[in-house]
């Protein structure tokens, strides 16, 4: 009995000497095509949420740094930090709060945001490689049906036997 990693494999390369001696060829490569579309849905389906997870990290971080001034500008007024006024120059005190609060909420925004954006690619490369072997997997299945029917064509009928 053939396994169903040995179908495959055999599927990939079309090797019909090693799929001669299974009983149910047919059964068992329609198998390993479900199988295939099981995988490729599963992969999509990632695909696509850790793609929407990215979208959601960077408008998340759009808006948080569009609120993030007005926020920061209030909580210096409350600790008695003087925001500069416009035009005049800030206080190295003053750029310190700002650039420190600042850095932080973006070095953490941005590596939650490639490392989203870096699963979402891994995730896509999966799926178009699976996609592939499903479909090189398919299209040899499909030969080897049609093999077998020429096969069957072109064997010659047997001859009636001649009782006379």
């Amino acid at each position: 009995m053939t396994t169903n990693k040995e179908l495959k494999d055999a599927l990939l390369r079309l090797d019909a000497t090693q799929l001669h001696g299974t009983t149910d060829v047919r059964e068992l490569t329609w198998r390993v095509l479900d199988g295939d579309r099981r995988s490729i849905r599963r992969w999509t389906f990632a695909t696509i949420g850790l793609w929407l997870v990215a979208a959601f990290i960077v408008a998340s971080a759009i808006v948080l740094f569009g609120t993030f001034m007005p926020a920061h500008a209030k909580a210096m007024l409350e600790s008695g930090v003087q925001f500069p006024v416009a035009g005049e120059k800030p206080t190295p005190e003053q750029m310190h709060l700002i650039l420190t609060a600042f850095l932080g909420k973006l070095g953490f925004l941005v590596t939650l945001g490639v490392a989203a954006l870096g699963l979402a690619t891994i995730a896509s490369v999966c799926l178009v490689t699976a996609g592939r072997r499903a479909t090189l997997r398919q299209v040899n299945a499909s030969l080897l049906e049609i093999s077998d029917q020429l096969k069957r064509l072109t064997t010659p009928p047997a001859k009636p036997a001649d009782n006379g």
